[in-house]
């Protein structure tokens, strides 16, 4: 039988316990590891999701913007229309009254008729 030092022996069990005890917290880190990675994957998932959402409501947003704009610049127009065809249709008037030699006043005639004019039966609107 081989004599062996005692405080050697120790030592070499403490080194292999050591390297036991390093397998093992690897191992578990690695368990871990494993078992977050779902967590994560989801976590990802839900934020990509989450922004998903956010761009589609901010397109939706500056849709809803531009169909405001457009639809103001329409009645803008419509009114910018209706605007110049009383002012023609006033213009025609008073050339008709011009022709047959009659002093007419539009501002008379808004007057007594409470801001609406009103011509031979025709009404402007005004």
């Amino acid at each position: 039988m081989v004599d062996s030092d005692p405080e050697e022996d120790l030592e070499e069990i403490q080194r292999e316990a050591a390297a036991e005890q390093a397998q093992i917290e690897e191992a578990m880190r690695a368990k871990i590891a494993a078992a977050h990675e779902p967590s994560k994957k989801k976590c990802q998932e839900q934020k990509a999701e989450e922004a998903r959402k956010a761009e589609e409501a901010r397109k939706a947003e500056e849709e809803e913007e531009q169909k405001r704009k457009e639809e103001e610049e329409q009645v803008a127009k419509e009114k910018a229309m209706e605007e110049s065809r009383r002012q023609q249709l006033k213009v025609s008037c008073y050339r008709s009254c011009f022709l047959v030699r009659t002093d007419f006043s539009f501002a008379d005639v808004e007057t007594k008729t409470g801001g609406e004019e009103k011509l031979g039966g025709w009404t402007l609107m005004g």
